[in-house]
């Protein structure tokens, strides 16, 4: 998980655009976090989740620290890239906040909604609980970490299509592996013996 949402933050600095579609680099990586969300909510509960969650915050912040740390000690005159490699890992703390917000907002919403619908219809309909999930929680971080990392250095309505073309792209990632998704729950179920449900929060 926490390598995922690492990588996914890191190449978000990139604005990609094809067939005119624009969106940014993690937006392919992203649903990863949300397919691990699934899987360990789904099987141990929406404790654990959280606790994974913490956890992958805790090593992005160690990520962010070192990479500020890196910047500001003196390179050796040997080394002639520190202004490109200042330039690109300066924009890391307003990353840092942008994704941390991001991620923490849509992994919750994801495990909360994953959770009480599995309550709900009583363990039933693993796929339409991880879709249903998904569009939720995958619109929420899409739109709060757009909004953080590039409001006032993109126009409002560049933010507007990223957001929307961002969150169908996730989805759509997201809804492709969806068997796969299902194929590891049901497996790792069988072999932890363990299906929990969160009757308490």
């Amino acid at each position: 998980m926490a390598v995922a949402m690492i990588t996914t933050n890191i190449i978000s600095f990139k604005i990609i655009q094809i067939f005119g579609i624009k969106f940014s680099g993690g937006t392919l990586l992203f649903p990863v976090c949300l397919i691990i969300g699934d899987l360990t909510t789904e099987v141990y509960g929406f404790r654990r989740s959280r606790a994974v969650i913490v956890l992958t915050v805790g090593c992005y912040f160690a990520y962010t620290l070192f990479t500020q740390l890196a910047i500001y000690l003196p390179p050796a005159p040997e080394w002639k890239s520190q202004d490109i490699f200042a330039q690109v890992f300066s924009q890391t703390p307003r990353f840092f906040v942008a994704g941390t917000m991001a991620y923490l907002t849509s992994e919750l919403t994801n495990s909360y909604v994953m959770s009480r619908m599995k309550i709900r219809n009583k363990g039933k309909y693993f796929s339409l609980r991880a879709t249903v999930s998904a569009v939720v929680a995958e619109l929420v971080n899409t739109s709060v970490f757009m909004s953080l990392a590039w409001a006032g250095k993109m126009e409002f309505g560049f933010l507007v299509g990223a957001v929307s073309a961002g969150t169908t792209i996730k989805v759509l990632v997201q809804s492709l592996v969806l068997p796969i998704t299902w194929m590891l729950v049901r497996k790792l179920k069988t072999m932890e013996g363990v299906d929990h449900f969160d009757r308490k929060f």
